[in-house]
């Protein structure tokens, strides 16, 4: 099973996301709550948490602009 790593909706001010650094590294096992991505929107930086324990799979590169609600990682 899989939980996927998804960029959060906000007050809806941005659609779009620069994802900055990955704190984690791919293949890295991660626990929920432990910082893993900072993503760019609405001109703050941003953490986006581990939503479980597991390995990081990372699905975009830091650097490339994404939607809001994408998902940019899994974590199995």
């Amino acid at each position: 099973m899989s939980t996927n790593v998804v960029i959060p909706k906000h007050d809806g001010s941005f659609t779009d996301v620069l994802i900055v650094l990955w704190v984690r590294p791919d293949g890295a096992r991660v626990r929920t709550d432990e910082p893993i991505v900072e993503y760019e929107g609405g001109g703050q930086t941003y953490t986006l948490h581990a939503p479980a324990d597991g390995i990081l799979h990372i699905l975009v590169e830091e650097g490339q602009i994404v939607p809001v609600e994408s998902v940019v990682g899994k974590i199995v």
